[in-house]
């Protein structure tokens, strides 16, 4: 999209995994789009541009597969221009998934994952229980880790999948259950429903 709608004078795809890399060039190929492909050191965060030299950081799906985030936005701010902008999307931990699908129905009525925490457990279910990790930020521990970066950041929305709104009918279920913990029981009892039926929590999709 970035290459066949805007156009952009340089377009540049960085990644850890050379397969990843080796299938986004036949794409681009395809699609007759000019991309400078790098492939990343996954054991640095180090990234392989000059200082201030992008405008646009399009980062979806990714950092939350990461054990530490700050060295890595640190390369995105080092790289960004003054006037440019980083959009990054990381699993939300206020969310249906993770206080109803992982709390409720993965580890107490299927009674899996029982001998883990929820966050472990989350990470099993997101990508495939082999994924190693997978962690979710909520929006405020998010921000205030970019903040620390020196990032001016804003919370932008949340999404909610069809998989989750199928869950919802559950929630009193989950809420009659004594053996769900507190945190997900606050949460699931904060829940508030928009005309469209999208679950709420403190006024974002949940």
């Amino acid at each position: 999209g970035f290459g066949t709608k805007s156009k952009p004078k340089k377009l540049i795809g960085l990644d850890i995994s050379s397969v990843a890399l080796k299938l986004s060039a036949k794409r681009a190929k395809l699609h007759g789009i000019d991309v400078e492909f790098n492939l990343l050191n996954e054991n640095s965060a180090e990234i392989p541009l000059e200082d201030n030299s992008v405008d646009l950081i399009h980062c979806a799906g990714v950092l939350h597969h990461s054990p530490d985030l700050e060295p890595i936005l640190t390369e995105f701010l080092r790289i960004l221009r003054p006037n440019g902008s980083a959009r990054i999307m990381v699993y939300n931990r206020d969310s249906i998934w993770m206080h109803l699908h992982v709390s409720y129905e993965t580890k107490i009525v299927h009674g899996l994952y029982s001998d883990l925490t929820k966050e472990d457990a989350f990470a099993r279910t997101t990508d495939g229980p082999s994924c190693p990790i997978a962690i979710c930020y909520s929006p405020l521990d998010f921000l205030k880790i970019a903040a620390n970066i020196g990032f001016n950041a804003q919370f932008l929305g949340s999404a909610i999948s069809l998989f989750e709104l199928k869950k919802t009918p559950m929630i009193l279920d989950a809420l009659r259950d004594k053996r769900l913990d507190a945190e997900s029981s606050a949460f699931l009892s904060s829940i508030q429903f928009n005309e469209r039926l999208w679950p709420l929590y403190k006024g974002n999709v949940a």
